[in-house]
């Protein structure tokens, strides 16, 4: 406010300063109030074309259960719990681009307490990262320790890159709440699936086929994904490629079940094909899936999405 009225200030002196000293005929030029609120108008409205701006980039802080916009992405819980001196958070983040983005919790998100104290991000907690398609959402888990550092309230920051700012307050009331989902997936498309192989200079990778097996878990099922792996380069391999993760249709990130994994991470032959199981739990009931693959180590920028149902 105090810089606004300082240019209006300015600007009155000048107009009237030009007035009084310019030549008789230009003296006689009438200097009404519309002129000088044209003038005004002409230095105020980019200040306040900037703070406008600047509050339309920057969303408002929330409450679990509203939608935060952050850049490309939205992001929205759906559950939250305090366990073993983790506050484990539930979301779904949606991809509003027309570009993949790769989303990682780490450089992302971060937990404040009530004295302003962060809670470091637990590495070992849930399943929320990956390859976000165009269009479309992950849904996942993350962990934040909060150990000695428990309050009442905390504020979830979110950003890029480690450049964070407020975006939803969490209070002791939402933990154990669930919220419900409000951003909906679309229809994954890829031109990979059962029998086409993604190429590559240095590996093709190739889904077979595809079964879902009982587990010993409650309400979970095990997938398993009959994969082929070719080297192409002339001499063996025994890295360069990547399985980025697999998800369900609606982009939820399966955990390996490693009990049932027979493809071994040996050294291929030029020229042969490695043949193995790779397995993930899943939830009961669900048929759809996609794999994000990385077939080429000196192009780990390039991910395919291989898509895929068990009839």
């Amino acid at each position: 406010m105090k810089k606004k009225l300082l240019i209006i200030t300015m600007i009155l002196i000048l107009v009237f300063s030009f007035s009084a000293c310019g030549s008789k005929e230009e003296a006689n030029e009438e200097v009404n109030e519309e002129t000088v609120v044209e003038k005004i108008e002409e230095a105020i409205p980019s200040e306040a074309a900037g703070e406008a701006e600047e509050k339309k980039q920057s969303s408002k802080i929330v409450k679990p259960g509203k939608e935060y916009n952050a850049g490309d992405l939205s992001y929205n819980i759906i559950g939250l719990e305090v366990k073993n001196g983790v506050l484990r958070i539930n979301m779904e983040i949606f991809n509003n681009s027309d570009e993949d983005i790769n989303f990682s919790p780490m450089d992302r998100l971060a937990v404040f307490n009530d004295n302003g104290e962060e809670c470091s991000w637990n590495m070992m907690i849930g399943k929320l990262g990956g390859l976000i398609t165009p269009n479309n959402k992950i849904v996942g888990e993350t962990g934040f320790d909060i150990g000695s550092l428990e309050t009442d309230n905390y504020m979830l920051h979110i950003g890029e890159s480690f450049e964070y700012k407020p975006a939803i307050e969490i209070s002791s009331d939402d933990i154990g709440v669930a919220f419900a989902e409000i951003f909906e997936e679309s229809d994954i498309e890829s031109e990979y699936t059962i029998g086409t192989a993604v190429e590559s200079e240095r590996f093709d990778m190739l889904v077979n086929g595809v079964s879902i097996k009982p587990s010993d878990k409650e309400g979970q099922e095990i997938v398993l994904i009959d994969l082929s792996i070719t080297n192409n380069h002339s001499e063996e391999q025994a890295l360069g490629f990547e399985i980025a993760g697999v998800y369900t249709a609606s982009g939820e990130k399966l955990k390996s079940a490693y009990n049932d994994w027979t493809f071994r991470n040996y050294p291929i032959d030029s020229g042969e094909t490695a043949t193995g199981i790779v397995s993930y739990y899943c939830e009961e009931g669900k048929r759809d899936f996609y794999m994000v693959v990385s077939p080429d180590i000196n192009d780990f920028g390039r991910k395919e999405i291989i898509r895929f149902s068990e009839l």
